[in-house]
């Protein structure tokens, strides 16, 4: 009897050795590796505001697999990394304050200085919201002295470069954060830093503007391509941009053709209707009889009685 107990003790023991040694062979495998390759979206540089009082987004690529740890003011939060090197955490509420330092790591750390947390805008728009407070095509009224007053470093300036896509980008090109200053505001948009120093006034707390602004877009390039493929004129274009690059080619030459086509359909109408008779349109045609119109202007005060398209 003695050695039959024996006998199944040790059987016992043995099992359990392999139920522990399995178990931790499992913890070992499902357990995610310290991420590798890390990179950060270029909203995450130093002089950096978080927005207060929410949730706090925080995201990159890495190694797929990989385990991301962010850090900020006291909390850790952890992540994984999907299948496409995407990862992201985010971090409880936290108050406007500052400066502090965050922490992002994996096999190496990135390490954030000087950030702060207050309100975050967005100033986005063409020409007006582009005007810079002192720069050689545009400035406002006392540029020079706004510029040598400009000296707000819980203020945080943002540009985002002007690159043309025809897909939607998950990053975007930017020298990063600057401190508001007389060296830093001078190209920044007039209406942002003037609505921002308001701001950080009136609530007194850290302030981040990212000027995203591109004089002369028309409306459509802010917009998303399902909004405007609920337009019928702009179904073609949006169906074009998804196109391949053979298919995007033989678009082109096709509409190259189509263009060719009407472009000699309207010189044909032109020459019959005699006006290119008048040779204007030929090198080296005398223009000086020609009166002067002045725009813009309203043409009836120019003693113009005329309506319809002028050229020159």
């Amino acid at each position: 009897m003695n050695k039959e107990f024996l006998l199944k003790g040790k059987i016992r023991s043995l099992i359990m050795i392999l139920v522990i040694s399995l178990f931790a062979l499992l913890s070992c495998q499902n357990s995610p590796h310290p991420a590798k390759e890390i990179s950060l979206n270029p909203l995450f540089t130093d002089n950096m505001v978080l927005q207060r009082n929410q949730e706090i987004p925080i995201w990159g690529k890495s190694e797929p697999g990989g385990e991301v740890v962010v850090t900020l003011n006291g909390q850790k939060k952890k992540a994984v990394a999907d299948d496409n090197g995407n990862w992201k955490v985010e971090l409880s509420p936290v108050p406007a304050g500052g400066p502090y330092e965050l922490f992002i790591s994996g096999e190496e750390t990135h390490k954030i200085k000087n950030v702060m947390v207050g309100e975050v805008w967005i100033c986005s728009g063409q020409s007006n919201m582009e005007m810079p407070v002192d720069a050689e095509w545009g400035k406002v009224n006392n540029s020079k002295e706004e510029v040598a007053n400009a000296k707000y470093p819980n203020i945080r300036l943002l540009m985002v470069d002007k690159v043309m896509a025809t897909t939607p980008q998950d990053h975007f090109e930017s020298a990063g954060w600057k401190e508001c200053s007389p060296e830093t505001v001078p190209n920044f948009s007039a209406v942002a830093y003037f609505f921002g120093r308001k701001l950080y006034k009136d609530l007194n707390v850290p302030i981040g503007l990212i000027e995203t602004a591109w004089g002369g877009t028309v409306v459509e390039a802010w917009t998303s391509a399902k909004a405007l493929k609920s337009i019928n004129e702009f179904v073609y274009e949006i169906d074009a941009l998804n196109l391949g690059l053979f298919e995007k080619n033989k678009n082109e030459k096709s509409y190259n053709k189509e263009q060719k086509a009407w472009v000699n359909e309207v010189q044909g109408k032109l020459k019959e209707s005699g006006i290119l008779s008048r040779g204007y349109n030929k090198f080296g045609y005398d223009s000086k009889n020609w009166k002067t119109l002045e725009v813009p202007k309203i043409w009836e005060n120019q003693n113009i009685d005329f309506d319809g398209v002028m050229c020159g």
